[in-house]
């Protein structure tokens, strides 16, 4: 490991799954930067899996924090993969908490397109918590590769379903009054003349 932490100065260890993973913030190079060491005995599936779900995501157009470093074990259980950090960012479930109605609803219809553009790719986030989207100004960045699922192809129930999800996050009482508007982009993000009854 001290080859690989050579390069890296810690400055907070922000998440730790016992005996799996931890994400580190920290710099690379004096670039800023976050890197996700996997452990133990799925170490190397759970790297191979981050690392695929971000690849695909790069190579359908949609955005995400770009891979610095990701290509061998450090040593024979663990492995790192060093992506970019995105500055003046926050994560959208920091952004939704601490905004105006107004600003809820425009981070809704954000990241109801983001989803739109996975879904167009033929992409699945299976993890749609607000925490793994990513607010940069005018842009949303979909994080966690590990949560990447791909399809040959994406049925429209399975979509759906998927959407449903992302929706169920906001807050019940206001996604009631958005969520004509929310189906709307939706629909127009798919190119779909309507949505499915």
């Amino acid at each position: 490991m001290k080859n690989f932490f050579a390069k890296l100065e810690v400055e907070a260890v922000i998440r730790s799954v016992a005996g799996q993973r931890e994400v580190i913030k920290g710099t690379w190079d004096s670039k800023p930067v976050y890197a996700k060491r996997f452990i133990g005995n799925k170490a190397r599936k759970h790297f191979l899996r981050d690392l695929s779900g971000i690849l695909a995501l790069s190579k359908a157009g949609i955005l995400t924090p770009g891979i610095l470093c990701g290509d061998n074990p450090v040593e024979n259980d663990s492995y790192v993969l060093v992506i970019d950090a995105i500055p003046n960012s926050e994560n959208a479930e920091q952004f939704y908490l601490h905004s105006s109605h107004l600003e809820r609803a425009g981070l809704a219809c954000q990241l109801v397109c983001v989803v739109a553009q996975h879904h167009q790719a033929n992409i699945i986030q299976t993890d749609l918590y607000l925490k793994n989207f990513l607010v940069a100004g005018e842009d949303i960045y979909t994080l966690d590769g590990d949560g990447i699922r791909e399809y040959r192809f994406l049925s429209r129930k399975r979509a759906l379903k998927n959407l449903a999800v992302l929706i169920s996050k906001f807050d019940a009482l206001q996604v009631e009054r958005w969520l004509p508007k929310l189906l709307e982009i939706y629909a127009t993000a798919r190119k779909w003349s309507s949505m499915p009854e």
